[in-house]
């Protein structure tokens, strides 16, 4: 599940003059060096990290599994749709975080 909030004024810690919150859950391998790189994923996309949930204990999620739902600043929906495509592309979706 994708939703979008568009920030008339910025927050404090934002990269971009006008933000666009986004927020994606996947579905990792319970093992040391998911996180990081999935972190490392979203860096190279150039997304700001706001918060992360790592639910190693979600129903959401297979036994070895871990459900991370991530909330990002964006640039804008056409880096949400970048973002969305790229992490799609490598990592397993969840649609419901």
């Amino acid at each position: 599940m994708f939703f979008f909030l568009l920030i008339r004024r910025p927050p404090s810690s934002t990269l971009f003059p006008h933000t666009t919150l986004f927020r994606s859950g996947a579905v990792l391998e319970d093992a040391p060096g998911s996180l990081h790189r999935l972190l490392g994923h979203v860096a190279r996309l150039e997304a700001n990290v706001l918060n992360i949930e790592h639910m190693r204990t979600s129903v959401k999620a297979p036994f070895g599994r871990t459900l991370v739902t991530l909330h990002l600043e964006t640039r804008g929906y056409d880096h949400i749709d970048e973002i969305s495509r790229s992490l799609g592309e490598n990592y397993e979706i969840h649609t419901r975080p």
